[in-house]
């Protein structure tokens, strides 16, 4: 992997339940403090599909973001990634090459892009 190549910047976000009379308030807040929870990333298209819901054709479209392994926190599935204003589930992850450098993170775009 060539760093050269992580020349985006992206946000970790995750959820936070907040209790608001009987019910409970989601919201999304950076993972770290440092840089805004902002890294470098290379981000690249992924094959998107069509698929039915509801029985209206919906285009799944899919990501695969790279960036480097970092010590202050490992990515999961129950966070997700901001980018150019649009918010992506976190669907796998894996360490390219077995040495914690680099981790390749296949994300699809999520259902509400509103930001809550």
């Amino acid at each position: 992997m060539n760093p050269g190549k992580l020349d985006r910047r992206i946000q970790f976000l995750n959820s936070v339940s907040t209790p608001v009379g009987n019910d409970f308030v989601v919201t999304w807040v950076p993972v770290t403090e440092l840089s805004n929870g902002e890294t470098w990333a290379e981000v690249k298209p992924s094959s998107g599909k069509r698929q039915l819901e509801a029985g209206e054709p919906v285009i799944v479209e899919g990501t695969i973001f790279t960036t480097r392994y970092r010590r202050d926190f490992t990515p999961t599935k129950e966070m997700r990634i901001s980018y150019q204003g649009r918010y992506y589930t976190i669907h796998g992850l894996r360490d390219i090459d077995d040495r914690r450098r680099f981790y390749e993170i296949l994300t699809k775009v999520t259902d509400d892009n509103n930001g809550i």
